[in-house]
């Protein structure tokens, strides 16, 4: 189902036409085509009475509250019809808040799209953008502009423009989870895109009320996420470095030289798929076992080395570099 339908349907009952339902949709920064708009004119003339229809083709607005609740348009077609004396204006005022502020539109739709409870996506709108939406409000913006019922990741990108260009969703390599894919990059295979987890999201905006994972989960985390970047790693199909130059002379005025250098593809697998292994094994080593999970963390993390690439890049205790300590307490 096309997430803004109800909105569509109303606008016909209110005799608008497929060209002003386009631009009006698309003003929202939500992909539309006229041909959906006309499907979904067909799919109503065939239902409704005769008399109805004839309204409709004589571009007469339909008034009928049977019909308009039956397609779930009543409040937004009586929010229409008398503005500020509607029940609903409020509601519908802070919808249009949301549709014309991209940012709120992309936040409320993902947190939409995976379930968060309604009153949860109001206290994060509320922290993020101090305005304090209304349980009911969002359930009416859900019904009526993003209706992510039986909406999968694919056709999520395909509605809302936006989801395409934000810092909210995640464009990195996960195995098996291929909902969409867009052009790859270098030192990469196949891109798909899918949704942050939701806590990931909250962390994001800087929402505190997040309830972290127990030590042995993180850890189980950090062993899956690692083997899965290993089948990353041999699934590589290329490599390459670029840089871009830019010089500036009195004579030449200004321009920009791009360089690629490209990397033996195998050399650079093999280097990867050890370190994600060596990950792998160090997070399986420290799973706690015990009773107190916490104590034995942190006993286990003392213990803790990483090494990555030959400058062997190290994590280690700030005890064991005095000289370290005393830079740092020159800085606070």
């Amino acid at each position: 189902m096309i997430p803004y339908k109800r909105f569509i349907i109303s606008l016909l009952f209110f005799s608008k036409d497929v060209k002003y339902i386009l631009e009006k949709i698309k003003s929202f920064n939500y992909h539309v085509e006229d041909q959906w708009i006309i499907d979904i004119f067909n799919e109503i003339k065939a239902v409704l009475p005769p008399a109805i229809v004839e309204m409709l083709d004589n571009k007469q607005i339909v008034k009928d509250p049977e019909w308009l609740k039956y397609y779930g348009i009543y409040e937004l077609f009586d929010y229409f019809i008398n503005k500020d004396k509607s029940e609903y204006c409020k509601w519908f005022d802070d919808c249009m808040w949301v549709i014309n502020n991209k940012d709120v539109m992309i936040l409320i739709n993902i947190l939409l799209f995976n379930n968060e409870p309604y009153e949860s996506i109001s206290n994060i709108i509320q922290f993020k953008f101090k305005k304090k939406l209304g349980i009911d409000m969002i359930g009416l913006y859900q019904k009526i502009f993003w209706d992510c019922t039986d909406m999968n990741a694919k056709d999520a990108f395909l509605y809302c423009i936006p989801f395409r260009d934000s810092s909210l969703i995640i464009r990195e390599l996960t195995s098996g989870e291929t909902e969409i894919e867009y052009p790859t990059a270098d030192n990469q295979c196949d891109v798909p895109v899918t949704f942050h987890d939701i806590n990931y999201i909250k962390w994001r905006i800087g929402y505190k009320k997040i309830n972290p994972i127990s030590t042995k989960e993180f850890l189980e985390q950090v062993k899956t996420d690692s083997m899965y970047k290993y089948y990353e790693a041999m699934h590589m199909n290329r490599c390459a470095e670029s840089e871009d130059e830019n010089i500036d002379s009195t004579l030449y005025g200004h321009t920009t030289t791009f360089r690629n250098r490209y990397k033996n593809v195998e050399e650079v697998k093999a280097k990867l798929a050890k370190q994600w292994i060596d990950l792998y094994m160090k997070a399986e080593e420290r799973v706690p076992t015990g009773v107190n999970e916490n104590d034995e963390f942190f006993e286990r993390m003392n213990q803790v080395s990483l090494e990555f690439s030959d400058n062997k890049e190290t994590i280690s205790l700030i005890d064991e570099h005095k000289d370290i300590l005393e830079d740092i307490k020159g800085d606070i």
